[in-house]
């Protein structure tokens, strides 16, 4: 087996092998790094794919939060306000 293929699998293994919110978890802490470098729409993309891997109210805090630094002020608030409880 060539090692590059061996790397590949293993990489895909581990991917699979972490739970959801692990995986979720990993996006936000990506996604929050790219609001501070002020890349709204690229943070609030990874917060949404975040989001429907676990749907924590904290996530939904920190998409409303983007679009709020986005100055997409109705986004926000619709965000906050339609957000499951």
């Amino acid at each position: 087996m060539k090692p590059s293929l061996l790397i590949a699998l293993l990489i895909t293994f581990n991917v699979y092998s972490q739970s959801n919110a692990e995986v979720a978890a990993k996006k936000v802490q990506e996604a929050v790094t790219l609001m501070d470098n002020a890349k709204y729409d690229e943070s609030i993309k990874l917060m949404k794919e975040a989001i429907k891997l676990d749907p924590k109210y904290t996530y939904f805090y920190e998409l409303a939060f983007a679009h709020y630094l986005k100055a997409d002020y109705k986004g926000a608030i619709k965000i906050l306000v339609s957000r499951p409880k």
